[in-house]
């Protein structure tokens, strides 16, 4: 499967196959998790017949994640992310990886910059980070504040916040006390208010 990025009569659409919008690209956030779950299980069953994105593929598409990015365009961009954080065959997290973590550099700015977004950013980062110690590493190190506004948002009731809790949880799972760090940083009580949560605490 390939992507592209066209222009036609001054607009911008990203396209699939055979240049075409594809019809899931076309649709607003959030997605549906019964729709993301049976994507997840297309995906994987299609996996070796998947190509994957090409470097130039993903240059061009990341510069669509900024937050100056017309709205319909940069939904467009995200929702092609959310399709790549979805495979369980390792795929996910080399998208996510690959040349110097372009597109997790990408969605986790996106995530920082516009609320409008963080939705969908959290979702994509959650999934990209549930199978994958690199990307989890990548996050507690590196994007700090991604990991501040998942803990804000775990407990702020908003249509976020299961897919904060989520993100918390995998890095918990993956590397507590680097986590516990990172959170300590954020509140020093952290642990006393995470008890009782979606979160689950394993910090050692």
């Amino acid at each position: 499967m390939e992507w592209g990025v066209v222009g036609r009569n001054g607009d911008v659409m990203i396209t699939q196959g055979d240049g075409q919008m594809d019809d899931e690209v076309r649709r607003d956030l959030p997605v549906e998790s019964s729709h993301m779950r049976r994507e997840a299980e297309r995906e994987e069953g299609d996996a070796e017949n998947r190509e994957e994105m090409a470097p130039e593929v993903i240059a061009d598409l990341v510069q669509f994640l900024d937050p100056t990015t017309r709205l319909d365009v940069r939904r467009q961009a995200l929702q092609i992310v959310l399709g790549l954080s979805f495979p369980l065959d390792g795929s996910a997290e080399r998208a996510f990886c690959s040349q110097d973590f372009m597109i997790g550099k990408a969605i986790c700015r996106l995530c920082i910059a516009t609320a409008s977004d963080r939705l969908g950013c959290l979702t994509g980062i959650c999934n990209f980070a549930s199978m994958s110690k690199e990307v989890v590493n990548y996050i507690l190190h590196h994007q700090t504040e991604v990991i501040k506004i998942a803990y804000t948002e775990a407990f702020a009731a908003t249509e976020c916040s299961e897919y904060a809790a989520r993100l918390l949880a995998n890095c918990t799972r993956v590397f507590p006390g680097e986590t516990h760090l990172r959170l300590l940083a954020v509140d020093p009580k952290c642990v006393e208010k995470l008890v009782g949560t979606q979160v689950e605490v394993v910090f050692h």
